[in-house]
């Protein structure tokens, strides 16, 4: 008796010889070949911010105890979504030195936040970037003004390069560092409307002065304030910067707002 032999459709035989079979443990595949640093920034592209840190300016009698802000600003608020940072900072060997607090922009970080001889760092523990509103205080640095101070301006200077970067590899944060100052005035002072910065001249230091408060770029104290506020609105601004740059060229003999 003939066996009968059933025969595949040529079809289906194709079909199955098509048909990858599972690799076995013994051939493991090859791994995927490393991207070279070379090529990282082709694939990903690299994203450059930019921000400043800014250190403010003081104006404080002998005898004062006064904080000075170290503010961030940038071109745009995603600037300021950092991982992690590192700066130092330089200190007026004349002036005394009490301490420093962590401002709202980092408070965050708490965790990762320190100082070592003036060199500040921080690191957001969790890994991911911390949002901060532009113009938000970075930390603030304490000073008390000795009683035997000479009159005169003591410079705050960031110390050599700083360092800002974001939790992704391809994103680069450009630093722009500004420097303040703390200026020392005599125990008795005269105070004159318009001199902004209190060193007895009515001049386009004052102007540049009121225009630095303004922005946020320098922080300016209530003697400061009371030869200015001519509208008197308790805060500097573009109008009463007018009005003093008006009385330095002699379209004006007074300080009356003028529309």
């Amino acid at each position: 008796m003939k066996k009968s032999v059933m025969k595949l459709p040529a079809l289906l035989t194709a079909v199955i010889m098509l048909v990858p079979f599972p690799v076995s443990a013994e051939e493991e595949l090859e791994p995927a070949e490393p991207i070279e640093e070379s090529e990282w920034e082709e694939i990903y592209p690299v994203s450059e911010y930019h921000a400043e840190w800014s250190i403010g300016n003081r104006s404080a009698f002998p005898g004062d105890n006064i904080n000075i802000p170290v503010c961030v600003m940038a071109d745009a608020e995603e600037a300021l979504a950092l991982n992690s940072f590192r700066f130092g900072i330089n200190l007026p060997e004349e002036l005394t030195y009490i301490g420093y607090q962590w401002g709202s922009a980092y408070m965050e970080m708490s965790q990762g936040l320190e100082e070592t001889n003036l060199e500040f760092s921080g690191t957001n523990p969790a890994g991911t970037d911390i949002e901060a509103m532009n113009g938000e205080t970075l930390l603030y640095l304490y000073f008390k003004i000795p009683e035997d101070v000479q009159p005169g301006r003591y410079p705050i200077t960031f110390q050599g390069d700083a360092e800002a970067l974001k939790s992704d590899r391809n994103s680069v944060i450009n630093l722009t560092l500004t420097d303040g100052c703390v200026d020392v005035l005599p125990a008795e002072i005269t105070l004159t409307l318009g001199d902004a910065n209190l060193d007895g001249k009515v001049n386009i230091l004052d102007v540049i002065t009121i225009n630095k408060a303004v922005l946020g770029k320098e922080t300016i104290d209530e003697n400061q304030l009371a030869v200015i506020d001519f509208n008197q609105n308790e805060k500097p601004d573009s109008e009463e910067a007018l009005a003093v740059l008006k009385f330095i060229v002699g379209l004006t003999d007074s300080f009356d707002m003028i529309s």
